[in-house]
């Protein structure tokens, strides 16, 4: 089977992605997490599953099974209502599909998980109320999902591209998890910035604790003023000060010892502009900046008066810097 194609069904009935759950195989476990990360639009299928096979870890013996199902048979809804839950080849796999009905017992059958998503145009800064009350301040660009209610759910989980900034509220044992490319970010009650644009991304603590889990299962703890930058396939570690990295978010603009390289990665980023030099030394040239405003036109215009650079406008949103 393609691995495209892979429906509930045979997610569950994978062996390999029993051992992923399970974490049993480091090497599933990073063969999986990979695969997912390429497939995003088999989230939702992944987490179902995810729980389906902790539900059949529990189930001891196929003959436990089997006698289970003979007991739940007889009160379990229509295999109509059932059909998207219970593989077509069940006499093959059984004990399996016998797990899955217990387990909708256990979660009130029929429970379909709901995820909402949410998206940005380019420019457009959203704030977000999230189902526990926490906070999420979406930037311009970027994308999020999340679970329409976390009342029943042990881990509040939420996806994110591009970048947002989170404040998020302490619920005792039961953490926050966001799902990026490179790692997951797993919080209590904090405030942190986090970033995933093309093949960079950066978490910046704020507030309380925060920890990571990288790609190669690696765990690293962050304390605020701490920004985890991964590159290279790893984490690499700074000090910073958080203010600029944040201030998108209450719309201004501040650079401080910035390069012009990441500034004109930050505009096509959140502003789809596209900014081109004349020559590549430019690039590496510091800059510094305060604009009141998150504005990509007054920020240029600031940088063109105060450090004698010439910006040639060639289209809208499109400049070449002399």
């Amino acid at each position: 089977m393609n691995e495209q194609d892979y429906s509930l069904e045979s997610l569950i009935a994978s062996e390999s992605f029993k051992a992923y759950c399970l974490k049993t195989s480091d090497k599933e476990v990073q063969k999986w997490t990979t695969w997912l990360k390429d497939h995003p639009e088999k989230e939702a299928d992944v987490a179902e599953a995810h729980k389906w096979v902790l539900a059949m870890s529990s189930v001891a013996e196929p003959n436990e099974a089997i006698e289970e199902w003979s007991k739940l048979s007889a009160k379990l809804p229509s295999q109509k209502t059932v059909r998207r839950l219970i593989p077509k080849w069940a006499p093959i796999a059984i004990a399996a599909s016998i797990a899955l009905l217990i387990g909708i017992f256990v979660w009130q059958f029929p429970q379909e998980q709901s995820y909402k998503e949410i998206s940005t145009a380019y420019g457009e800064i959203m704030l977000l109320d999230l189902p526990d009350g926490s906070q999420l301040t979406l930037n311009g660009h970027s994308r999020v999902k999340y679970n329409e209610s976390w009342d029943t759910e042990a881990t509040r989980e939420i996806w994110l591209e591009g970048e947002g900034y989170f404040d998020v509220r302490h619920i005792p044992q039961k953490p926050l998890v966001v799902h990026m490319k490179y790692g997951d970010i797993k919080v209590m009650g904090t405030k942190f910035n986090a970033l995933h644009r093309e093949d960079v991304q950066r978490v910046t603590l704020i507030e309380g604790f925060l920890e990571i889990k990288g790609p190669n299962q690696e765990e690293i703890e962050l304390e605020p003023g701490d920004q985890m930058v991964f590159a290279d396939q790893k984490w690499k570690s700074n000090k910073i000060d958080p203010e600029p990295v944040t201030a998108w978010k209450d719309n201004m603009m501040i650079y401080r010892d910035a390069t012009i390289e990441s500034i004109i990665n930050k505009l096509k980023w959140d502003f789809n502009w596209d900014i081109q030099v004349m020559e590549d030394s430019i690039m590496d040239r510091r800059v510094n900046a305060f604009i009141r405003e998150n504005n990509p036109e007054l920020l240029l215009q600031a940088l063109a008066e105060i450090y004698d650079m010439e910006f040639e406008k060639l289209d809208e949103g499109k400049y070449l810097i002399k």
